[in-house]
């Protein structure tokens, strides 16, 4: 029988971040595929958009799917998989493409040069709360900095992804002022946790970007009501408890839903 939803989430911007990465027409149309299928089992009336993985070697991609894709996304700090765009030659290149394509490139903004660094400054320390310190809010402004600047260049549209700290607040604040078409989107887990839920969450509060300390937390919900955050995204990722409960190092980073771990 059809599934009527009355509530919840109803659309999905699906991540391209998978094992293999979503970084071609192919493996977007295979992905469809399997997505479809599984809705046609489960009878559920999910509405759905893909994302294509921005990835060094297939930057030709892009116009091959501008039609088929919500979005490109950028990753340019270490995360769950090997989509990792840490240099400004690459950088330049999918901005300029994308604005050509006029695609909204959407972006996990960390700077990964600042993020090998302090791991090696703080590689005596093997607690999870560490994570947030060597991916400090700095971290992810020098990455937003970046970006702004690149929209000034090349007048790109794009939406950063879970946004979690001051610094950034204050750079996109700015650039909307500036007029220039920058979106911002902060994390349920974001709004709600902190940097002291690593006393009962352990390795489930582990994510990228961390959690910050309080003060960060309460700016969201500000700049929520101000308009300086425009959309709520799950994030969601789907790691087992058992990978979730592995040490500091060897523990993936994302935030599951409570349902994975029931």
């Amino acid at each position: 029988f059809p599934v009527t939803i009355c509530g919840g989430y109803t659309t999905v911007f699906d991540m391209p971040n998978n094992v293999p990465a979503c970084i071609t027409k192919e493996r977007l149309a295979d992905k469809k595929l399997l997505i479809n299928q599984q809705l046609r089992e489960s009878g559920y009336p999910i509405r759905y958009e893909l994302y294509l993985g921005a990835d060094k070697n297939h930057f030709n991609e892009i116009e091959k799917i501008r039609e088929s894709v919500v979005g490109v996304k950028v990753f340019m700090g270490s995360s769950t998989g090997d989509l990792l765009m840490d240099d400004d030659s690459s950088l330049h290149a999918v901005f300029s493409i994308a604005a050509h394509l006029n695609k909204v490139i959407a972006i996990h903004a960390e700077d990964e040069c600042m993020i090998q660094s302090r791991k090696k400054q703080y590689a005596d320390r093997h607690d999870y709360a560490v994570h947030s310190v060597i991916r400090s809010p700095e971290v992810a402004a020098r990455a937003v900095e970046k970006v702004i600047h690149l929209v000034r260049l090349y007048g790109t549209r794009v939406y950063l992804l879970h946004v979690s700290s001051i610094p950034e607040l204050e750079l996109i604040r700015a650039a909307k002022e500036e007029g220039l078409p920058v979106f911002a989107e902060t994390s349920p887990h974001h709004l709600m946790l902190n940097t002291t839920s690593y006393d009962t969450l352990h390795g489930k509060a582990q994510m990228n970007p961390p959690l910050r300390d309080p003060e960060h937390q309460a700016a969201l919900w500000t700049a929520i009501h101000d308009g300086v955050i425009d959309t709520l995204g799950s994030d969601h990722a789907p790691h087992t408890l058992e990978e979730k409960s592995r040490p500091y190092g060897q523990a993936p980073s994302g935030v599951a839903g409570y349902r994975d771990w029931e």
